[in-house]
């Protein structure tokens, strides 16, 4: 190997390391940012789309950021019950799918593999919803048609993926 292929070889090993989330949680849209505290506010009519998973929600200034807990023993089961959330149009669905689950998912995930694919237009109810806000800078949103939930963090995630 001559000093072309040499310097190939550690231009591929450097853009590689750099493109490497590691254990830099920050970075990862999976992860433990850390545990929900006491609920502060519960805000309703909330809009957001969620169409790729990687869409920040902005609210008072202050951004929220989708990811998929890896600690959700440490998470409220059902957020809205918790909230004390008894009649609001989120409560279609009274199932607590965090993103990552199901076939809202499976689809997600389908959407990140085709770049090139089209974002299909909200359906009533979906791109408006219920926000749980935590200490700790979490919350919980789930769409009032309960196609769409998730969780939240106000660290800043980059996301390895581009829709």
């Amino acid at each position: 190997m001559g000093i072309r292929g040499i310097l190939v070889s550690a231009v591929v090993v450097a853009v590689l390391a750099g493109c490497s989330a590691g254990d830099d949680a920050s970075r990862d849209e999976h992860g433990d940012h850390g545990s929900p505290g006491a609920v502060i506010d519960v805000r309703e009519a909330v809009e957001y789309y969620p169409a790729c998973g990687d869409e920040s929600l902005t609210i008072d200034g202050v951004a929220w950021y989708p990811y998929q807990p890896t600690n959700l023993a440490d998470f409220p089961d059902d957020p809205l019950e918790d909230a004390g959330v008894t009649e609001a149009a989120a409560l279609v669905d009274p199932v607590y799918l965090p993103i990552g689950a199901g076939t809202v998912a499976a689809a997600a995930s389908a959407a990140r593999a085709v770049a090139a694919a089209s974002i299909a237009p909200p359906d009533p109810g979906d791109d408006i919803g219920t926000m749980v806000i935590y200490e700790g800078d979490f919350a919980y949103w789930v769409s009032d048609s309960g196609v769409s939930d998730g969780w939240l963090t106000t660290d800043v995630i980059d996301y390895d993926w581009i829709c």
